[in-house]
């Protein structure tokens, strides 16, 4: 038997056919198990066999007709098109008659309710009282909302357009940030919103809130896994400096090679610390390391004393070829009984001071956790003289092989050192 859903209609009182189920017995089942183990066309004929001539008359024919199929182990049937002219002689088409939910209330219309989910990018979903489909003048389906079934829409707002390259730099040409992925991602009213939050592997986060009727806001920070990054603390070093002396800033579409924005006057939120100089010119020698030795450091949150010590010293070096000092006690360590014999006598030699150059046998220098390998590394003492000699003398008389000894020296009058490191 068939089993009816009616409802009224215009038309010639056929009856409302687009979704009903049919009991046919065990070969309904015999339908079912031959689409489910994929041999479709026999379920088909089998199907047709067992419908044949209980198919009703859809309501819009000639330009529609009901199909059989198979949905959830049930027997519905389908509003089929009969040719391409069905969609104009006899379109189908909705009527929805819906109910704001309580936070879009405030709205006036549909219209302002779709207009904030373009403008927030979010889906928006209503209740749906009542939905009606028609073919042509033909009621063929009614839908009510009640306490069994919530019926609900969610309109998906048209997203807004992809990122695109940009360049951000001062109109001075002080200063630039040659590539950013900038896209629009909200917009509050008359506040467009872009960042580039979609750009991958990117250093440096932007955001630009341009009001139309009001002052604009421009942002820079350090993306949060590259805050140790040199290249990165270098750019937004760069940035403050510049963006410090009143100077006027512009957002450039690279394809098109025209500003989008620009900003002729903007303040900082913060003053920029009186060391910001400074902090460039330590970057950016930074960045000279990484190129030269093909790695990239990572900046500790705070510099010891020992570190800084080890960049001022690289920097010299590169800078100037050497470092020359004054020095006032030596410690060195003499591996050999021989070396030492001849280190006592070259000293009772010489009551006024002697000049020895000492060589690291692994040479290098680390800094920030990486290290510079050098080709060679020495510093040459003039004035030396021991300071614990006469228990050397006793020492070095029972000295066995491979014992060693530390050899103190002072400072004699002439307390001058020169280091040398040779770079490859």
């Amino acid at each position: 038997m068939f089993k009816r859903n009616k409802s009224s209609q215009k038309g010639n009182n056929n009856v409302n056919m687009q979704d009903f189920s049919v009991n046919v017995y065990e070969q309904k089942h015999d339908v079912i198990k031959l689409a489910a183990e994929g041999k479709f066309e026999e379920a088909a004929d089998l199907l047709s066999v067992l419908l044949k001539g209980s198919v009703p008359t859809h309501p819009a024919s000639p330009y529609w007709k009901y199909t059989p199929a198979i949905e959830n182990e049930t027997i519905v049937f389908k509003h089929t098109p009969t040719s391409k002219e069905s969609f104009d002689k006899c379109p189908i088409k909705g009527k929805i008659f819906y109910d704001f939910p309580e936070k879009y209330k405030t709205y006036d219309s549909l219209n302002g309710v779709l207009k904030h989910s373009y403008e927030k990018q979010i889906p928006i979903t209503l209740n749906i009282k009542m939905f009606e489909t028609w073919i042509g003048d033909f009621l063929v389906e009614k839908r009510v909302s009640d306490s069994k079934r919530d019926l609900t829409i969610e309109f998906s707002p048209e997203k807004f357009p992809s990122p695109v390259p940009m360049k951000l730099y001062f109109t001075d040409g002080s200063f630039a940030i040659d590539y950013l992925e900038v896209g629009l991602i909200e917009i509050d009213d008359k506040v467009y919103i872009f960042d580039n939050s979609k750009e991958e592997g990117r250093k440096i986060d932007f955001r630009l809130e341009a009001n139309l009727n009001g002052i604009s806001k421009i942002n820079l920070k350090i993306n949060s896994l590259h805050r140790k990054d040199v290249q990165a603390n270098y750019i937004m070093a760069r940035y403050l400096l510049e963006a410090s002396k009143d100077k006027s800033l512009a957002l450039k579409l690279l394809k098109h090679d025209e500003n989008l924005f620009v900003a002729n006057k903007f303040s900082l939120d913060e003053p920029v610390p009186d060391s910001i100089s400074d902090e460039i010119i330590f970057l950016s020698f930074l960045i000279q390391i990484e190129k030269r030795e093909n790695f990239k450091f990572e900046l500790p949150e705070s510099i010891d004393s020992t570190e800084l010590e080890t960049y001022y010293n690289l920097m010299r070096m590169i800078d100037e070829g050497k470092i020359e000092g004054k020095y006032t006690d030596v410690t060195a360590t003499i591996a050999s009984k021989e070396s030492l014999i001849n280190l006592i006598k070259l000293d009772d030699k010489n009551p006024l001071g002697y000049k020895l150059t000492f060589e690291k046998s692994e040479p290098y220098i680390e800094l920030f956790g990486k290290k510079v390998l050098l080709k060679s590394q020495s510093i040459a003492y003039e004035g030396l003289k021991i300071s614990n000699k006469d228990r050397l003398k006793r020492l070095v008389v029972d000295m066995e092989e491979g014992e060693t000894f530390n050899v103190k020296f002072q400072a004699g009058s002439n307390n001058v050192f020169i280091e040398i490191w040779e770079f490859y």
